[in-house]
């Protein structure tokens, strides 16, 4: 478990998302966090960690990310003393996995509310917030969308959300795109990673062979910074359509 939080952990606020996925499959990364040891862990030193292993996790963008990963860690620590283990207490807040419904969807952000109200109690770091909260529930296969800055990006240009920013405007794009993939009989997950690919994320826009402007915002193909490539040619379109 402290494995998902830490990688969620490692891949938030703006990190690069194809040097982040490089640190996480290295051995450094399981040895920063003494192979994900949840007690270990906890009772780590997070100036040692910084001092020994920062030149690797620097991809992770904030060494404040180090002090949150070994608050986690205690929490979980806590969560498994009253429950047995975290995924009991994920259990009891019974967040339907599959969305199949517009009810299974209701239930969901229902009770995600809950459970992210407990998680606030706690003072759990970072997943008391509803994108990171979000993101672990993607990563422990729940039909959940994490509104990182690519997916509210192109939600704003396509008109999903009338807002980038805020934990509203978060919400209503994320269950928009979960209710789209409910009505179309997809996973969410499948939404999301189209949505990131043709937002320009650095990791899933390498599975594109053209790259969408979409048609309801002005296009910025010239101004770009990336490379164009025989293989990647931009086309201005609603990535929706």
């Amino acid at each position: 478990m402290l494995r998902h939080f830490c990688i969620a952990i490692a891949f938030s606020q703006n990190a690069q998302s194809r040097q982040v996925a490089k640190l996480i499959r290295t051995p450094v990364f399981r040895e920063a966090f003494a192979n994900f040891d949840t007690i270990a862990v906890a009772d780590a030193n997070a100036h040692r960690i910084l001092a020994r292993y920062w030149p690797v996790l620097r991809p992770i963008r904030f060494r404040g990310k180090i002090r949150s990963i070994l608050g986690c860690a205690r929490g979980l620590v806590k969560i498994s003393a009253e429950h047995g283990s975290f995924a009991r207490y994920l259990r009891s807040f019974a967040i339907p996995r599959r969305l199949y419904t517009a009810a299974d969807l209701d239930a969901f952000w229902r009770k995600f509310d809950i459970l992210q109200a407990d998680l606030r109690i706690r003072g759990m770091p970072f997943f008391r917030s509803t994108t990171s909260l979000l993101q672990l529930l993607l990563d422990l296969d729940y039909d959940a969308v994490k509104p990182d800055l690519i997916v509210m990006r192109l939600a704003h240009r396509i008109g999903l959300v009338p807002s980038e920013k805020g934990d509203l405007m978060f919400r209503q794009a994320a269950r928009l795109i979960q209710q789209y993939a409910v009505d179309r009989a997809l996973r969410p997950s499948q939404v999301d990673l189209a949505l990131l690919a043709f937002g320009g994320q650095t990791n899933a826009r390498l599975l594109l062979r053209q790259v969408f402007c979409p048609a309801t915002a002005s296009c910025d193909c010239t101004s770009s910074r990336e490379v164009e490539t025989a293989q990647q040619r931009r086309v201005c379109k609603n990535p929706l359509d």
